[in-house]
């Protein structure tokens, strides 16, 4: 086995995803325009890679971004919370 095999297989793999299988199966259906405002206004990552004008991310992007919002509307939920209780 080469020493590139064993460090590639060394790592989890990271695939590239376009937007489809990223609305699709991350992010719960959403519609192509409901995506695009995600990137206007929620501020989802700018794509790793652009290859012919098609917009690729690494799944360990879109993973992170999902984590991150996760927390900040936990966040948001508990201080929301936290001002009606008082």
């Amino acid at each position: 086995m080469s020493e590139l095999a064993h460090a590639e297989g060394a790592t989890a793999p990271n695939p590239l995803m376009t937007s489809t299988p990223i609305r699709e199966n991350k992010l719960g259906g959403i519609s192509y325009q409901t995506f695009w405002r995600y990137c206007r206004d929620l501020g989802f990552p700018e794509p790793d890679v652009v290859v012919n004008r098609v917009r690729y991310w690494r799944e360990s992007t879109v993973d992170a971004w999902i984590v991150a919002r996760t927390a900040i509307a936990k966040s948001r939920k508990a201080q929301s919370a936290n001002t009606t209780g008082a």
